[in-house]
């Protein structure tokens, strides 16, 4: 991996890391903050990033050998690091294939395509028609864009695009994502994060309205499932990142 290494030692993943972990922060009451200048160093560093950077191709010649991507079936995952407070990972998905719309509860989100192309259908919450368990009904504004490779990361926020789906288009796609806090983290006084899927169920507003669209909350796709593929890439020291001021606990998925 010399050749993806700069003059100090660190390759650009593993900077990129360093920079998430000096960006987000614990803050009291559970919320992840963050500087703009730290965060504006972060993003010009995920929009440099390169699917070479992280070997992606080593990763996903393993990865092609098991059945269900092979079949294009699954969706492949590939998890680079991740702590308390943030993870990074890169998602494939086969030509056409769509990663179905979900959630970021209370997240921050930086997506990154690092080959070929996607469609991204965001929705900002404008509102609930229905809030209960398993079964809300949500008014959103809805943006559609295409995003390749070599364009900027797109960024999702709690308060806007915090849902979206993903579809690969003429082509295989990946895109790194980076996420603050990891999923599964529960925060004073909060539920737990957990993503939670949806579907459009119509337009929420008139001809003249600013593109709302319902969308009905479902249980998990049985269609979706993804397959875990081994990082190739530069390795990354992750002991500076295990800690954090004023974390909330983890719980990890079942």
């Amino acid at each position: 991996m010399a050749s993806l290494r700069h003059a100090g030692g660190q390759s650009k993943i593993e900077q990129l890391w360093r920079q998430v972990m000096d960006t987000f922060k614990w803050a009291t009451g559970g919320m992840v903050n963050f500087e703009e200048e730290n965060f504006a160093v972060m993003k010009r560093q995920v929009d440099a990033l390169t699917a070479e950077d992280i070997s992606l191709e080593e990763s996903l010649s393993e990865m092609r050998r098991h059945p269900g991507f092979r079949s294009e079936e699954a969706v492949g995952n590939i998890h680079i690091c991740d702590s308390d407070i943030a993870t990074m990972q890169v998602f494939v998905l086969h030509k056409n294939q769509q990663m179905p719309i979900h959630d970021h509860p209370q997240m921050i989100g930086i997506l990154k395509v690092i080959k070929g192309c996607v469609r991204i259908n965001s929705y900002t919450l404008k509102g609930y028609e229905r809030k209960v368990a398993g079964g809300s009904i949500l008014q959103t504004s809805k943006v559609t864009v295409e995003v390749c490779k070599g364009d900027p990361a797109c960024i999702l926020t709690p308060s806007e695009r915090n849902f979206h789906s993903i579809i690969a288009v003429n082509g295989e796609a990946a895109f790194l994502d980076i996420l603050s806090p990891p999923y599964f983290t529960r925060r004073p006084g909060q539920e737990l994060n957990v993503c939670n899927y949806y579907r459009e169920g119509g337009l929420a507003g008139g001809a003249d309205a600013e593109n709302l669209v319902r969308l009905e909350e479902i249980p998990p796709p049985e269609d979706y499932w993804t397959v875990k593929g081994e990082y190739k890439g530069p390795k990354i020291d992750q002991q500076f990142g295990i800690t954090h001021h004023l974390r909330p606990s983890l719980v990890p998925p079942k």
